[in-house]
Protein backbone atom coordinates (compact mmCIF):
# COMPACT_ATOMS: atom_id res chain seq x y z
CA UNK A 1 0.00 0.00 0.00
CA UNK A 2 1.37 3.41 -0.92
CA UNK A 3 0.91 6.51 1.04
CA UNK A 4 0.23 9.71 -0.87
CA UNK A 5 1.46 12.99 0.32
CA UNK A 6 -0.71 16.05 0.03
CA UNK A 7 1.49 17.31 -2.79
CA UNK A 8 1.11 14.03 -4.75
CA UNK A 9 -2.67 14.15 -4.27
CA UNK A 10 -2.76 17.73 -5.55
CA UNK A 11 -0.69 16.77 -8.61
CA UNK A 12 -3.07 13.87 -9.38
CA UNK A 13 -6.07 16.15 -8.88
CA UNK A 14 -4.48 18.69 -11.22
CA UNK A 15 -4.08 15.95 -13.86
CA UNK A 16 -7.74 14.97 -13.47
CA UNK A 17 -8.84 18.60 -13.82
CA UNK A 18 -6.61 19.05 -16.88
CA UNK A 19 -8.05 15.89 -18.44
CA UNK A 20 -11.58 17.10 -17.74
CA UNK A 21 -10.80 20.48 -19.35
CA UNK A 22 -9.37 18.69 -22.39
CA UNK A 23 -12.45 16.48 -22.71
CA UNK A 24 -14.74 19.50 -22.33
CA UNK A 25 -12.79 21.35 -25.04
CA UNK A 26 -13.07 18.34 -27.36
CA UNK A 27 -16.80 18.11 -26.70
CA UNK A 28 -17.27 21.82 -27.43
CA UNK A 29 -15.31 21.49 -30.67
CA UNK A 30 -17.25 18.40 -31.72
CA UNK A 31 -20.57 20.04 -30.79
CA UNK A 32 -19.80 23.09 -32.92
CA UNK A 33 -18.70 20.90 -35.82
CA UNK A 34 -21.68 18.59 -35.65
CA UNK A 35 -24.16 21.44 -35.32
CA UNK A 36 -22.94 23.30 -38.39
CA UNK A 37 -25.60 23.63 -41.07
CA UNK A 38 -23.84 21.33 -43.51
CA UNK A 39 -23.17 18.61 -40.98
CA UNK A 40 -26.69 18.80 -39.59
CA UNK A 41 -28.20 18.61 -43.07
CA UNK A 42 -26.08 15.56 -43.87
CA UNK A 43 -27.16 13.84 -40.66
CA UNK A 44 -30.83 14.55 -41.45
CA UNK A 45 -30.39 13.13 -44.97
CA UNK A 46 -28.72 10.01 -43.57
CA UNK A 47 -31.58 9.54 -41.09
CA UNK A 48 -34.21 10.05 -43.78
CA UNK A 49 -32.66 7.28 -45.86
CA UNK A 50 -32.90 4.66 -43.13
CA UNK A 51 -35.42 1.84 -43.30
CA UNK A 52 -36.85 2.75 -39.88
CA UNK A 53 -37.54 6.34 -40.90
CA UNK A 54 -39.19 5.32 -44.17
CA UNK A 55 -41.32 2.74 -42.36
CA UNK A 56 -42.43 5.36 -39.85
CA UNK A 57 -43.39 7.77 -42.66
CA UNK A 58 -45.36 5.02 -44.43
CA UNK A 59 -47.20 4.12 -41.23
CA UNK A 60 -47.94 7.77 -40.48
CA UNK A 61 -49.34 8.37 -43.96
CA UNK A 62 -51.32 5.12 -43.94
CA UNK A 63 -52.89 5.63 -40.52
CA UNK A 64 -53.31 9.42 -40.46
CA UNK A 65 -53.71 10.50 -44.07
CA UNK A 66 -54.58 7.39 -46.11
CA UNK A 67 -58.34 7.84 -46.27
CA UNK A 68 -58.12 11.53 -47.18
CA UNK A 69 -55.45 10.88 -49.82
CA UNK A 70 -57.51 8.12 -51.40
CA UNK A 71 -60.56 10.37 -51.51
CA UNK A 72 -58.59 13.26 -53.03
CA UNK A 73 -57.01 11.02 -55.66
CA UNK A 74 -60.39 9.50 -56.53
CA UNK A 75 -62.00 12.92 -56.99
CA UNK A 76 -59.02 14.14 -59.03
CA UNK A 77 -59.12 11.09 -61.30
CA UNK A 78 -62.91 11.27 -61.67
CA UNK A 79 -62.72 14.93 -62.68
CA UNK A 80 -60.00 14.20 -65.23
CA UNK A 81 -61.75 11.20 -66.83
CA UNK A 82 -65.30 12.61 -66.90
CA UNK A 83 -64.73 14.11 -70.35
CA UNK A 84 -63.21 10.87 -71.65
CA UNK A 85 -66.12 8.81 -70.30
CA UNK A 86 -68.62 11.21 -71.85
CA UNK A 87 -66.85 11.07 -75.23
CA UNK A 88 -66.74 7.25 -75.08
CA UNK A 89 -70.45 7.00 -74.24
CA UNK A 90 -71.39 9.52 -76.95
CA UNK A 91 -69.35 7.61 -79.53
CA UNK A 92 -71.02 4.30 -78.57
CA UNK A 93 -74.49 5.85 -78.65
CA UNK A 94 -73.81 7.50 -82.00
CA UNK A 95 -72.52 4.22 -83.45
CA UNK A 96 -75.53 2.30 -82.14
CA UNK A 97 -77.94 4.92 -83.58
CA UNK A 98 -76.17 4.84 -86.96
CA UNK A 99 -76.31 1.04 -86.99
CA UNK A 100 -80.04 1.31 -86.25
CA UNK A 101 -80.45 3.66 -89.21
CA UNK A 102 -80.97 6.87 -87.23
CA UNK A 103 -79.22 9.96 -88.56
CA UNK A 104 -77.19 11.83 -85.99
CA UNK A 105 -75.74 15.33 -85.90
CA UNK A 106 -71.96 15.67 -85.85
Amino acid sequence: MTTLTVNDALVQLDHVVSAAKFILEELETHKNTSLSAHSLAEEVKKQMNTYDFKSEIIDTIRHNYGEGLCREVAFYVMNKIDADIEAFINARVTKALEEAGVRTQN
